[in-house]
């Protein structure tokens, strides 16, 4: 699911406090470069991107306070 967010600020405190996911939001745009990849608007994508997201995302979650 893909939330809105007003700028980068706002979308690093969702991505910290896990109401949105870095890893669905890196596949999101990797789709989107794909279903678009005839105006050719990347010329290379990081064939580790979802793996570096899921490491950063599991820091997150490692950073974030027992409830």
């Amino acid at each position: 699911m893909l939330i809105n967010y007003k700028n980068h600020s706002e979308k690093f405190e969702l991505l910290k406090s896990g109401k949105l996911s870095l890893v669905e939001n890196v596949k999101n745009f990797l789709s989107k470069i794909e279903q678009n990849k005839d105006i050719n608007a990347f010329n290379f994508v990081f064939n580790d991107c979802i793996e570096t997201a899921e490491k950063v995302q599991q820091k997150f979650k490692m950073d974030q306070p027992a409830d």
